[in-house]
């Protein structure tokens, strides 16, 4: 019999300091929707990363999503609507005052239009859990238990 292969997650009380860090921590706001955004829908990194805002339709409150399993459609709630929005607007005014015209227009970019990188947003979770050793991987996987019922006791 095969043996199921265990994955490391946080516990209840350090993922809840992961929400509570995106929500309300001493972080940017772009990192911060970044964080939201994986709490709310398990996106893999690259999906996010490579968002460009073709793909939200802030109407509707979904994200056309493409990534390694194909394209999927994502729902999102209107407080992370309503922090994409103003992360736009910002973003459009940023652009005009700076005469600065992106040749793709990714969703998460800084000022100088540079795209996140996986070790920057495993610090972020990391500090964001108390400074151990996570990376978006283990929120990853942490989220996907959740919501299948599983819980970091069921994985020892």
């Amino acid at each position: 019999m095969d043996e199921l292969k265990k994955v490391n997650v946080l516990t209840k009380d350090e993922l809840r300091d992961v929400i509570d860090y995106a929500n309300h921590g001493n972080i940017n706001r772009i990192t911060g929707l970044e964080l939201a955004l994986e709490l709310e829908t398990s996106m893999r990194f690259s999906e996010i990363i490579n968002l460009e805002w073709q793909d939200i339709d802030l109407d509707n409150k979904c994200i056309d999503v493409v990534g390694k399993t194909g394209r999927r459609k994502v729902n999102i709630s209107d407080s992370l609507a309503d922090r994409f929005n103003q992360l736009r607007n910002d973003q459009q005014e940023f652009y005009s005052k700076h005469s600065i015209i992106p040749g793709k227009k990714y969703v998460f970019v800084n000022s100088l239009l540079h795209r996140p990188t996986q070790e920057h947003f495993n610090d972020v979770i990391s500090k964001a859990a108390g400074n151990k050793q996570f990376n978006f991987k283990t929120l990853r996987h942490t989220l996907i238990m959740a919501l299948e019922g599983f819980t970091n006791e069921d994985n020892r």
